[in-house]
């Protein structure tokens, strides 16, 4: 354990040499290496995970929803099932690899969280102006490639009130 303020580091959380030893162990002697874990340690690393999950999943929920805008099957493969599932074994990997958000990221929190919300809608109504404006073209050049056609055999001539 740290001296300072009771403390748990990330050393203390991610012991080598106890990661080590417990890849050796039967599974009598990993509990009795738990055992000796002191409970602060353990906690701080479930502490650790659960903070590493929420902050994993909130990015694959950005991610699903950002290119469901283009692609909409994306939310009925990423269910929330599925995001939890990979955010929890994301977070433990994170954690015994010592992987932390940049101090940017604690600093600008709410800003993050901001944008991270606001961003999906904002895309997927840039989508939906983007398909409008396409169709609308679309339209336009239906309509003036209609309109610089002759007219076929027999068909009147608008405004000329006869047949060509």
């Amino acid at each position: 354990m740290s001296d300072q303020n009771s403390e748990v580091t990330s050393e203390e959380i991610a012991n080598p040499e106890l990661m080590e030893l417990a890849g050796t162990l039967e599974a009598s002697e990993v509990a009795e290496v738990e055992n000796a874990i002191p409970q602060e340690v353990i906690d701080a690393k479930q502490a650790a995970i659960e903070a590493g999950a929420v902050l994993v999943k909130k990015g694959l929920q950005a991610a699903v929803a950002l290119g469901s805008a283009k692609y909409p099957a994306l939310p009925e493969i990423w269910t929330e099932s599925v995001m939890d599932n990979t955010a929890n074994a994301a977070a433990a990997v994170l954690v015994k690899y010592d992987v932390s958000t940049p101090e940017f990221m604690g600093k600008y929190a709410e800003e993050i969280n901001l944008a991270l919300t606001m961003a999906p809608p904002l895309f997927a109504t840039w989508f939906m102006m983007k398909a409008q404006q396409e169709a609308q073209a679309e339209k336009r050049r239906e309509k003036a490639r209609l309109a610089s056609m002759p007219p076929a055999e027999g068909e009147q001539v608008k405004g000329q009130g006869f047949e060509v």
